[in-house]
């Protein structure tokens, strides 16, 4: 982690005493380490001091710094209007978003840029015709990402990419030597780089400054992140204007993209209604009652030949899974009849199972999936089938007798179901997601972004409720109260220069919140307007640099003049020499007076909407905070303007849109009046059209929960006949 309290800083000593201690010694040892040079305090927090490493607080600072340098610089790895324009010709299937990506990553704006492409926005295509534009012209792309499976994806793709460690250890190895860690014209692209950790994120970042190439960093914050201490890709995508991809084109149905999309916004609750009002949550009575459930209805899913995974946070829960699935494949004979034991399972023909050692030379990797086509028990050899990428390999007792070298997992365990973790990156037709309350909203989120079909979810009720009162086809609100505040939880990581400012803002009441919030709003818009110009004249400086280039180039190829060609050969050699060097002349003074003018350029800051970002973060946890409340006890402006809260599904959603629009209006505002919904009209004309928009949120949801037909009968019993 990045930053920690005792709690933390306790339990991490504990893990690292191979033969345990008693309490009051790893307590000892804990405050010891808090008290030590190597550790600071960031902030305080309502539940005691949070503390950071120097090395991480360092090793941040430097990083952000680095990049920001690196984002300011222009001109890098720029590729002709000409080119790019017959580039995205020659893919017409490029969406608005992909377009625009492709077109700002080889315009040469920025040193760095961040991509954050939601999970099935079509991300990897859209980096690989960018990929094209760049070898077009010559520039050598650096591929990596944090493991090898998601390095496959972008290999399957045409992409020569390895990991990061790899890439790493090779460009320390350049260094060492004297050379650059990168050749000349370079862009080093990192994929998934959400996943990287904050330590090896800061190397690439620093090597790239220092082999004058281009970074390109792509990733989802949203998603499962650093298992190390991180947060560093966040905090240099608030840092910068990230290009978003957020079109999503994986999912067929509504339902699923507009979820999944509610759950990486932090409404989790929402989703989940909208999933119920769908028939896409099943209620068991108890943890085997869903064991059941969930394994019938992938068992149903793969009769109809789906792609279909289940997935459960716990490895526990995983395994009873997995030794269900089995035992039901068995049953109706899909299982060869000779066997073989890896890691204390037995396996067979027309298994699913799953690798989790990586072999390069054999193409195999950690936490793919694949089937079991043939066995040999004798020689101890499997013939596996690709299950996400379409190859055959054979695996032979010395790969079966290796184990994961980071968790000591077995070489092939069994593909039925699978932890959240192993099943990021993957897509699945449909998918069966064992929900628990343990979860966060990156769980959530990864879970439900799987699929191109359908994603289901299956639950048990909250401890304590009343397991008679409800039918898993129509299970009442209070039911799913625990998932719907899992699924709302952050549980990401965040560099510990954000934690500490989100600590310092946390400690400001909501209004001095908000006030916060609008004086660094102006600033923010500057920094953007500041950035926009400099990206605008960073192009022109890149194009320049390319004329000069070309200029160059027509020279070289022209040679110098021949000594023995005819009067008019010779005549021609010179107009072209001449024509060449006012070209080069004309590129070379253009070029003089984009640098004159992009330096004139005031210095593009980030800091404004870093902490914009995070004031942001910090006011939708207060909603959130507020939210939970109101649904379990609303106040009676909420229930006069929208009645109690409903049962139904959709009804309740439609309830608590419009009460989380009253509940941020009045936040906002520091309305106090618990007898008015909205309070009273604000004197100032933006504020004015701000609640005129919650209002007409609240009067759509009265129409849609048929509350303005039970006041038209009110007023027309209260008004009698007329006469």
């Amino acid at each position: 982690m990045s930053h920690f309290d005792r709690r933390e800083a306790i339990l991490a000593v504990a893990g690292n005493l191979r033969h345990g201690a008693p309490a009051g010694e790893v307590e000892k040892l804990a405050d010891a380490f808090l008290a030590s040079g190597e550790v600071m305090r960031i902030a305080e927090t309502p539940r005691g001091p949070r503390f950071t490493t120097r090395r991480i607080w360092l090793l941040e600072q430097e990083a952000l710094a680095v990049a920001a340098r690196m984002q300011a610089d222009g001109g890098r790895a720029v590729v002709a209007p000409a080119v790019v324009g017959r580039l995205l010709a020659e893919h017409p299937s490029l969406k608005d978003d992909q377009r625009a990506m492709v077109e700002r990553l080889l315009s040469g704006a920025h040193g760095l840029e961040v991509v954050i492409g939601e999970a099935g926005s079509g991300k990897t295509y859209a980096t690989v015709v960018a990929a094209a534009g760049w070898a077009a012209v010559d520039y050598e792309l650096v591929v990596a990402a944090p493991t090898w499976r998601a390095a496959n994806v972008l290999r399957a793709e045409g992409l020569d990419a390895g990991t990061v460690a790899g890439l790493l250890a090779r460009m320390d190895a350049r260094d060492e030597e004297g050379l650059p860690p990168l050749p000349p014209r370079s862009v080093l692209l990192v994929d998934e780089a959400g996943m990287v950790d904050s330590a090896s994120l800061a190397r690439l970042v620093d090597h790239a400054e220092r082999s004058e190439a281009k970074l390109v960093l792509v990733g989802d914050p949203a998603q499962l992140g650093e298992i190390e201490a991180g947060g560093l890709f966040a905090a240099i995508a608030r840092r910068n204007e990230a290009i978003h991809l957020d079109e999503v084109i994986r999912h067929r149905y509504d339902l699923d993209r507009e979820a999944a999309k509610l759950i990486r916004e932090g409404r989790g609750a929402e989703a989940l209604d909208r999933y119920v009002r769908e028939g896409r949550v099943v209620i068991a009575a108890d943890h085997e009652a869903r064991r059941e459930a969930i394994v019938a209805d992938w068992w149903e899913a793969r009769r109809k030949c789906e792609d279909a995974l289940m997935i459960a946070r716990a490895n526990s829960e995983r395994a009873h899974l997995n030794e269900r699935a089995r035992e039901l494949l068995r049953s109706e004979g899909r299982l060869g009849s000779e066997e073989i034991e890896v890691g204390g399972r037995r396996f067979a023909t027309g298994e699913e199972v799953i690798t989790r050692v990586n072999d390069q030379s054999a193409r195999i990797y950690n936490r793919e999936r694949w089937t079991v086509e043939a066995v040999d028990a004798e020689r101890r050899r499997m013939t596996l089938a690709g299950v996400d990428a379409e190859r055959r390999v054979e695996v032979d007792a010395a790969y079966l007798s290796r184990t994961n070298p980071a968790d000591g997992a077995p070489a092939v365990e069994p593909g039925y179901a699978a932890t959240i973790y192993q099943a990021q990156g993957a897509t699945l037709d449909s998918a069966f997601v064992m929900a628990d309350p343990g979860m966060d909203r990156q769980d959530f989120y990864v879970a439900a972004s799987r699929t191109r079909e359908e994603t289901f979810f299956y639950a048990t009720p909250e401890v304590g409720f009343d397991r008679v009162e409800f039918a898993p086809a129509e299970p009442p609100a209070e039911a799913l109260e625990h998932i719907a505040r899992a699924a709302e939880r952050d549980g990401s990581q965040a560099a510990a220069h954000d934690a500490a400012l989100r600590e310092q803002l946390a400690q400001l009441s909501t209004p001095d919140l908000y006030a916060r919030r609008h004086e660094i709003g102006a600033e923010a818009n500057a920094e953007s307007a500041a950035e926009r110009e400099h990206d605008d004249l960073s192009r022109s400086l890149g194009y320049a640099r390319t004329a000069v280039e070309k200029a160059a180039a027509r020279a070289e190829k022209l040679g110098e003049e021949p000594p023995f060609w005819s009067r008019a050969a010779r005549a021609d050699w010179r107009r072209e020499a001449q024509n060449i060097a006012a070209a080069a002349d004309h590129a070379e003074e253009n070029l003089r007076q984009r640098e004159a003018e992009l330096a004139e350029v005031a210095q593009v800051g980030h800091v404004a909407r870093a902490e914009l970002a995070v004031v942001d973060q910090a006011i939708e946890e207060r909603l959130a905070a507020r939210m939970a409340v109101v649904r379990t006890d609303p106040p009676s402006y909420i229930t006069t303007e929208l009645g109690e809260r409903p049962t139904d599904p959709g009804r309740r959603q439609t309830w608590e849109s419009a009460a989380r629009e009253i509940e941020g209006w009045r936040m906002e505002q520091g309305v106090g009046d618990h007898d008015s919904a909205l309070g009273p009209r604000p004197e100032a004309a933006a504020d004015r059209t701000s609640r005129q928009f919650a209002e007409q949120a609240v009067q759509r949801a009265r129409r849609q929960l048929g509350l303005e037909q039970v006041r038209a009968r009110e007023r027309a019993i209260e008004m009698g006949p007329e006469l």
